[in-house]
């Protein structure tokens, strides 16, 4: 694809992700409903133990009822200091 010099041209930067459990820390899901309905929203309280400042963290808490995964809740907190 070639872009005419008279043309604007939106980049974005791609940021890629791998979610295991190396990271040095803890994401603990402090308080969530005993039970829950797809389709239906509900609050879960959770601390990040080691999230060190300056970087961006991204984690996940798996929803599951006994070996069976129904889903993912991703988390992503950015500590990184934006100004230049």
């Amino acid at each position: 694809m070639s872009i005419a010099s008279d043309q604007k041209s939106d980049y974005a930067e791609v940021k890629v992700w791998i979610v295991n459990n190396a990271f040095n820390g803890r994401l603990n899901v402090d308080q969530a409903p005993p039970s829950a309905e797809a389709g239906e929203d509900g609050n879960i309280d959770f601390s990040w133990e080691g999230a060190s400042a300056q970087k961006g963290h991204l984690g996940a808490i798996v929803h599951a009822k006994g070996e069976e995964v129904l889903g993912l809740t991703v988390i992503e907190v950015d500590n990184s200091d934006n100004e230049e």
